[in-house]
């Protein structure tokens, strides 16, 4: 903990102490001074500028994760596609098949009924 932090609690838990309502430091006796409003203004540009950082950091940090969802959002719909176009394939292979089958299955018939149409014409 640095001394002006030490400081500022001393200062702050004397005031809530003693119920006293002035801002002039406690402690220091006569060589104490008062905050002036230029360094009062320093200090809160000073914090201000620490403020926009951390949200800027915090900015980045959230769009980072947001370009990383959407990279897994991205990556799970090509998985997906990938793996409908595979099954697609595969469904249309069988139906080849089964079309196939079907071809020989009626040629043989068609065989079989020419066949037996010569067998009756002799």
């Amino acid at each position: 903990m640095t001394t002006e932090e030490e400081n500022s609690i001393f200062q702050s838990s004397f005031k809530e102490t003693t119920g006293c309502k002035a801002n002039r430091p406690y402690g220091h006796g006569y060589l104490s001074s008062y905050q002036t409003r230029a360094t009062t203004n320093q200090k809160n540009i000073e914090l201000q500028g620490e403020v926009q950082v951390l949200k800027e950091k915090l900015a980045n940090e959230v769009a980072e994760r947001e370009r990383i969802l959407q990279e897994k959002i991205q990556e799970l719909q090509e998985e997906e596609d990938r793996k409908r176009r595979l099954l697609q394939e595969e469904e249309e292979r069988k139906r080849q098949a089964l079309m196939e089958e079907m071809r020989k299955e009626i040629a043989v018939a068609m065989a079989k009924q020419s066949n037996s149409t010569t067998v009756e014409q002799v």
